[in-house]
């Protein structure tokens, strides 16, 4: 009878942990999922980053309302900006000298919310030939 007991008992609990593990995930991404329908533009977060050869990835595909961390892994200065060189003028915000006022020192980051949804190349000002794209869908 004490085994009978046992076993139940086990069974019992490893069925509410199944529930709790199982149960409980689908339930959450379900209502993850129907926010996300009903919000597309919940904010999201990707990142580029930037070595002595260039950006990494050289191409990336994001949603909009997406905010593009630059990191720079240099140790000089950083300027991303918009195609084309010098006038910057596909996606003028883009440009972090003219937010920042400043370059993207060694180490740091500049952060850039990207709204427009279309396929928008950029480079570093400082070095134009360190080109990549960013590709913004709905």
């Amino acid at each position: 009878m004490k085994i009978l007991a046992y076993i139940v008992g086990v069974v019992a609990v490893l069925g509410g942990f199944t529930y709790l593990i199982f149960g409980g995930a689908t339930t959450v991404s379900m209502e993850t999922d129907s926010t996300t329908e009903s919000n597309p533009y919940q904010p999201s977060t990707a990142m580029v980053e930037y070595s002595a050869g260039g950006f990494e990835p050289r191409e990336i595909k994001v949603k909009r309302g997406t905010t593009v961390d630059f990191v720079n892994r240099t140790d000089m200065p950083l300027w991303a900006a918009s195609d084309p060189h010098p006038e910057h003028t596909d996606y003028p915000e883009l440009d972090a000298g003219v937010m920042t006022g400043e370059h993207v020192k060694p180490g740091k980051d500049f952060q850039f919310k990207f709204d427009k949804i279309g396929t928008w190349k950029y480079h570093n000002h400082s070095v134009p030939e360190h080109t990549a794209t960013i590709t913004v869908t709905e």
